[in-house]
């Protein structure tokens, strides 16, 4: 909604309820570290975690899900999982503005 009112009708300013002259610079490192993350690391961590599924379906498939590589394999899913959750909470705590375009 705010990048259509941004295009579409010239929005320049938005306020954030809460935000104070000192807590501003704070929040744009946060939101700039979010949009690095989002830009640089995340498209890398979704292959992972994809390639994880992967592996873990095959194995599971082979009746080989009690192995040592299945349960290696199911921690790095999971702190794959815990990682990608933590940026999307991340980016709903900076609300829309912090949001990558």
């Amino acid at each position: 909604m705010l990048r259509a009112l941004i295009e579409q009708h010239g929005l320049d300013r938005v306020f954030c309820e809460g935000l104070t002259t000192a807590g501003t610079q704070a929040y744009r490192a946060k939101a700039n570290l979010l949009k690095s993350v989002e830009e640089n690391d995340l498209p890398d961590l979704r292959k992972q975690w994809e390639e994880a599924r992967q592996f873990l379906a095959e194995r599971r498939a082979k009746g080989k899900a009690g192995t040592a590589s299945y349960k290696k394999a199911l921690a790095v899913e999971k702190g794959l999982v815990e990682f990608i959750e933590a940026h999307e909470e991340g980016l709903l705590e900076q609300g829309a503005l912090a949001c990558p375009r």
